[in-house]
């Protein structure tokens, strides 16, 4: 048995399922600073060498997300942000998967924030991050509840936004 104390309460797991047990328990506590905490540690634990450990990690993750996204407004752009940096070295495919279905998972909570939160990630000079964000906007493009508001969105940023135009000098 696994036995952790959690928001003042003891709760005990038989190893079996231990994961997903664990993420459901965490989300039946409030989201708090401790919780932000949690997922930070989290965001770490996904790029861990050991395939067990990272894709068991991705579960207590999506798990959490989940059951308490709504409550994560305000993070929507810390965690976007960790999950992209974690995904930019994550080796394991499994591990990738989880960590995009996770990413999924708060874009069904937070759907503007997580697309905004993507559209203004710089690009930076490495590939694996263009990678990381293009594969990101396609998770979030392929799901069917998802779409519609994606499309509204970025027509609305096309219709509405000041075209800006760079002059390019020619030497």
């Amino acid at each position: 048995h696994l036995i952790l104390v959690v928001s003042g309460r003891v709760v005990a797991f038989p190893q079996q399922g231990t994961q997903m047990q664990l993420s459901l328990s965490l989300s039946l506590s409030s989201v708090s600073n401790k919780h932000m905490n949690y997922t930070s540690k989290c965001m770490e634990g996904l790029q861990d060498s050991q395939l067990s450990s990272s894709s068991g990690t991705c579960v207590m993750l999506n798990g959490l997300v989940k059951a308490r996204g709504e409550e994560l407004a305000e993070k929507v752009p810390e965690l976007v942000a960790g999950l992209l940096k974690a995904m930019d070295s994550i080796k394991e495919e499994k591990t990738m998967n989880g960590t995009l279905h996770t990413l999924r998972s708060l874009a069904t909570h937070h759907c503007l924030g997580v697309l905004e939160q993507l559209l203004v990630t710089p690009l930076a000079h490495a590939t694996s991050h263009r990678e990381t964000v293009v594969k990101s906007l396609q998770v979030l493009a392929k799901d069917q509840a998802l779409v519609t508001l994606i499309i509204d969105h970025l027509t609305d940023i096309i219709n509405n936004s000041q075209v800006l135009e760079e002059e390019v000098r020619r030497h």
